[in-house]
């Protein structure tokens, strides 16, 4: 996901830095690649798979000593945007589904006799929902008498 490089000028055992993960974060996992007297790479990955609805943003604090006497330190923060994927199905408003009486010859015609929203827990293009009627001929009678609010 992400490289994280620490440079330490001072030489020998003071020079040498180890880092790590100091806010409890556990989405995250921060492992060493190289270190060399000067400076050391560590690779910033996830520790399962994420999932945007839950977090859309994550926060880690990475913190970082050297083996100096007495020890220096830093610390930096990191923000982690989740991307959205398409993982979440629409799901009607109303559960159990839509029923509606009409007077036989009592209706006014082309009027709305049905509501029906639906929504999607994903974000963007991805929480968009598209409806459609059975292909009958019921439902194409019944298609110009329902709204559709999105």
């Amino acid at each position: 996901m992400g490289l994280v490089t620490v440079e330490d000028r001072d030489s020998g055992s003071g020079g040498r830095t180890v880092c790590n993960i100091s806010d409890g974060s556990t989405d995250l996992v921060l492992s060493p690649l190289t270190a060399s007297s000067s400076a050391s790479i560590y690779r910033l990955t996830t520790a399962r798979s994420l999932d945007r609805e839950r977090a859309a943003r994550l926060s880690v604090t990475v913190s970082c000593h050297d083996g100096g006497r007495p020890p220096l330190s830093t610390e930096e923060k990191f923000s982690v945007i989740v991307l959205d994927q398409n993982d979440h199905a629409p799901r009607f408003l109303q559960s159990g589904g839509y029923s509606v009486n009409v007077r036989e010859n009592g209706s006014v015609p082309q009027m709305p006799i049905l509501k029906v929203k639906a929504v999607d827990a994903d974000e963007g293009p991805n929480a968009d929902v598209w409806y459609s009627l059975s292909d009958t001929p019921a439902a194409r009678y019944t298609a110009n008498y329902i709204i559709i609010s999105g």
